[in-house]
């Protein structure tokens, strides 16, 4: 990507505006962009923009300000790409500043076709948004976070281009998990089991169920799995069509469906549990994966190309068939010394790459900042 060398020659802007059209803490994109303020922050001015901003102590530019801040080539502009966002675009096209987009992904329309058809059309112009974007603004620099979404985005492979998103997890540090929720984890000796991300189809939930129903007939019913998400857009089919299979398998005292739960309570569920089990069928990072692993989880994961490479080398991906998933965790349970090899493998993946100075470092390189120095 020759951009990229473009914009280390010439340097990030002064000043810097990081665009989203939803700017939230709590949210995965939002801790992204808050990790990068807080970076950028330390060496430019910079400012937000967007149509729903909630993240406090960061300046907010208005309409008025934006428009008189993308005049300036001298600025940047970073804007966070996961949906179709119609004033996004526009701002873009007019932009005389610097611009650099970072691409989450956004998933193929078809996993919703039968049952979100509000959610398959926002993807399907998401992603012809993507299409229109590469095409209309040739000079922009693309980042993505992992090798797969630069694919998916239709863009060349280039290293300096995959930065990692910022998350959470040294922050938990200073988080003490819910007493309450370990207390209840412990109680019965349950094999625990936890599931996290919005409940939507591609998330695979529906596999875990089957899973569990399978694990419960051929290894005993001291199980529970615990999902924590809640449907995207208030699109509730998929997650009733989930109850349905819960209670068709006579899961009800096994499977609970959490929704969104506090940090300290999503703490708990990490320290308390035996696996995280993901059967996603589409990703374009996976943050749970990295939470998990600095926090000593081991994952039983499907092998998909976005898992894969979060996950890093020697983890445990397997096919999507409920009975091989429900098997595997079976497996490490009589095997403590590969499950301490899962562990001890996870730990070093997210030490190594997934620090946030690790990020930060990324980030650096990719957009070329070099340290202001006539501070």
């Amino acid at each position: 990507m020759a951009e990229n060398h473009a914009i280390s020659r010439r340097g990030l802007g002064r000043r810097v505006v990081v665009c989203h059209g939803v700017i939230v803490p709590r949210d995965a994109i939002g801790n992204d962009v808050a990790g990068m303020v807080a970076l950028l922050a330390r060496e430019r001015d910079v400012a937000l923009f967007g149509e729903h901003v909630s993240l406090p102590d960061v300046p907010r530019l208005d309409r008025a300000e934006l428009e008189a801040f993308i005049a300036s080539p001298a600025n940047t502009i970073i804007y966070h790409h996961s949906i179709e966002w119609p004033l996004g675009e526009e701002i873009l096209r007019r932009a005389r500043a610097q611009i650099v987009i970072k691409y989450h992904n956004i998933t193929p329309e078809h996993f919703f076709a039968a049952q979100h058809p509000v959610l398959e059309a926002e993807c399907r112009r998401g992603r012809e948004q993507t299409a229109r974007l590469r095409a209309a603004i040739p000079n922009a620099v693309w980042l993505a976070d992992s090798a797969f979404n630069l694919a998916d985005a239709g863009l060349p492979h280039d290293p300096t281009a995959v930065v990692p998103p910022f998350h959470v997890v040294e922050d938990w540090q200073r988080t003490c998990p819910s007493a309450a929720v370990l207390a209840a984890l412990s109680e019965g000796g349950d094999v625990n089991l936890l599931a996290i991300g919005r409940l939507v189809p591609n998330k695979g939930f529906h596999t875990l169920v089957d899973a569990m129903a399978y694990y419960r007939q051929h290894h005993g019913g001291r199980v529970r799995l615990n999902i924590v998400g809640v449907p995207t857009g208030g699109e509730d089919r998929y997650q009733s069509a989930l109850r349905r299979r819960i209670a068709g398998h006579g899961l009800d005292r096994h499977v609970r469906l959490l929704g969104q739960v506090s940090d300290e309570e999503l703490l708990a569920l990490y320290r308390g549990s035996r696996y995280l089990l993901c059967a996603s069928e589409h990703e374009g990072f996976c943050v749970p994966v990295i939470e998990a692993q600095s926090l000593g989880l081991p994952i039983v994961a499907k092998d998909i190309p976005a898992v894969r490479e979060t996950a890093g080398e020697a983890q445990l991906l397997l096919g999507g068939d409920p009975a091989e998933l429900a098997e595997a965790v079976a497996m490490l349970e009589a095997n403590p010394q590969y499950r301490r090899f899962l562990i001890d493998a996870g730990l070093e993946n997210f030490e190594r790459r997934f620090r946030r100075a690790e990020i930060e470092r990324r980030v650096r390189i990719a957009v070329g900042i070099e340290p202001d120095r006539n501070q």
